[in-house]
């Protein structure tokens, strides 16, 4: 009986010794496929609508659009990945766009409910095990939406998908007051050459104590196709040089957030919209000699409290 349990003792540890390299494998092959998503891209956004339910809707005109972007790779000390998106509209014309960070087998998440209020939700560690949540921020760097999935290898081919509730993008927020909440089923196919971000997207109606409306149905595909990071050198300069700034941004969302269970933001206040105000701190305080945080971060929170709306 000894020698049978020992027996077992010895097959137990082999085969955990022969299980570790796939995890570790599968792991850093995860790890790649989000670096595929850095670099400098030739993008085409397309989006059109497909389907309405009420009869007299009439659909929407598609939108396309093209532009060159730079995404930036910030491996983390905690082990995430940071994702600055920089739009290159010329030499001179750089625009800071959404940005993104990967973390592994991740809970703590935002949900979104309607109207720029989400709630923080923790979710059980079994249905994380093996995910990689994708937390994308808008471009004044406030939550947007969290996605959590794992990333499946088939037929020579990479997918990462989720489908999560997130405020209307920005190409529609400023035209749209039909609905509230854009349900995105996300989808993105990686390849060393770039990726597709596919989407099916239901543009819903919430109200409080109503059941969902759905307004319409929409299609959409972003591709982003590798290019040589010099046609990105104009964004990746601008970048070395404003990252400081927004740096200290994520630092201050990061620290009014913190152990925050509900957050709700105004996206206008007297005017002027939040990314408004940091874009033109942005400008101001990198025009001094030298680039004072401190201050930085006292006029950057200010800024935000003027906006957010919620309490711990």
């Amino acid at each position: 009986m000894k020698q049978f349990n020992v027996l077992i003792a010895l097959f137990l540890l082999q085969s955990v010794a022969l299980a570790s390299p796939t995890d570790v494998s599968k792991f850093e092959k995860d790890k790649q496929s989000i670096k595929n998503l850095c670099g400098c891209f030739e993008v085409d956004f397309k989006y059109k609508e497909t389907f309405a339910t009420a009869k007299d809707y009439k659909l929407k005109d598609k939108y396309v659009n093209e532009a060159l972007e730079w995404v930036s790779y910030e491996p983390q000390e905690n082990g995430s990945i940071m994702m600055q998106h920089i739009l290159i509209i010329d030499e001179s014309s750089i625009i800071k766009h959404w940005r993104e960070n990967w973390s592994f087998e991740n809970n703590e998440i935002y949900k979104y409910n309607k109207d720029y209020h989400w709630s923080a939700i923790t979710l059980p560690a079994e249905n994380v095990k093996g995910t990689w949540t994708q937390k994308v921020y808008e471009v004044d760097d406030r939550p947007q939406y969290d996605g959590v999935a794992t990333f499946n290898y088939f037929d020579n081919t990479t997918l990462w998908q989720s489908k999560i509730d997130a405020p209307l993008p920005r190409r529609e927020y400023s035209t749209r007051t039909d609905y509230n909440v854009l349900n995105r089923y996300n989808r993105l196919y990686i390849s060393d050459s770039g990726y597709l971000h596919e989407q099916d997207n239901q543009k819903i109606a919430r109200h409080d104590n109503t059941k969902d409306t759905l307004i319409a149905e929409e299609k959409g595909y972003n591709v982003y196709r590798k290019v040589e990071d010099s046609k990105c050198k104009a964004g990746i300069d601008w970048w070395e040089k404003n990252k400081i700034y927004w740096l200290d941004v994520r630092t201050v969302w990061k620290s009014l957030l913190k152990d925050r269970n509900e957050v709700k933001v105004n996206r206008v206040v007297e005017g002027k919209t939040l990314h408004d105000k940091l874009f033109a701190l942005n400008l101001e305080l990198l025009k001094e000699k030298k680039y004072n945080s401190e201050k930085a971060k006292v006029a950057i929170q200010k800024a935000i409290n003027e906006h957010l709306v919620s309490k711990k």
